[in-house]
C-alpha cells in the first residue's frame, strides 16, 4: 500500500512565495531600521561635547556668582558691625565681624592670599568695650573697603563668552 500522504495542494506554492515575500520585506525593513538607528545615534553624539562645554561654563559662572554673593554678604555684615560699634553694641559688632569672616570661608573663584589675610585679620579682631571707638571703627571700615575692592575686582573680571 502506498503512503497515506495526500498530494500537495496547488495552493501551497503561492503561499510559500507569499511567505518568502513577507520575510524579505521584514528583513529589508529591519535593515533600514538598524541603519536609521545608527545614523540617529551618530547624529545624537555630535552636540554632546558642545553641551559639556556649556555645562562647564555655566558651572564656572555659578561659582563666580556665589563668590560675589559671599563677598556682598561679608561686606554687609562688616558694615553692620561698624553700625553696631556706633551704637555701642560691642558684642553684636564682634559677632557680625566674625560672621563676615566666616562668609569668606566658602570662596572658590576669588581666593588668594589677600582674601586669606583679610579673613584671618577679621577673625582675629576682637572688638572690646572702649571709650574711644575710632580705632576699632577705622579697622572695621578698612575691612569693608578691602571687601569693596575685592568685589570690584570680581565684577571687573571678564566673564567667559557663551559657547556657540
Amino acid at each position: 500500500m502506498a503512503d497515506a500522504v495526500p498530494p500537495p495542494s496547488p495552493a501551497s506554492a503561492p503561499d510559500r512565495s507569499r511567505l518568502v515575500q513577507i520575510l524579505a520585506t521584514l528583513g529589508v525593513m529591519l535593515a533600514v531600521g538598524v541603519i536609521l538607528f545608527f545614523v540617529g545615534v551618530m547624529q545624537g553624539k555630535k552636540p554632546v561635547p558642545r553641551l559639556r562645554d556649556q555645562v562647564a561654563l555655566a558651572q564656572a559662572r555659578l561659582a563666580s556668582s556665589q563668590d560675589e554673593a559671599r563677598l556682598h554678604k561679608a561686606l554687609a555684615l562688616t558694615y553692620r558691625s561698624a553700625l553696631d560699634l556706633d551704637e555701642r553694641n560691642f558684642g553684636t559688632a564682634n559677632d557680625h565681624l566674625q560672621l563676615a569672616a566666616r562668609a569668606l570661608d566658602g570662596l572658590s573663584e576669588t581666593d588668594g592670599t589677600g582674601v586669606d589675610e583679610l579673613r584671618r585679620l577679621m577673625a582675629e579682631t576682637n572688638i572690646n568695650v572702649a571709650e574711644d571707638l575710632e580705632g576699632q571703627r577705622a579697622r572695621v571700615v578698612s575691612y569693608a573697603q578691602e571687601l569693596s575692592d575685592l568685589i570690584a575686582q570680581a565684577e571687573a573680571e571678564p566673564e567667559a563668552q557663551p559657547v556657540e
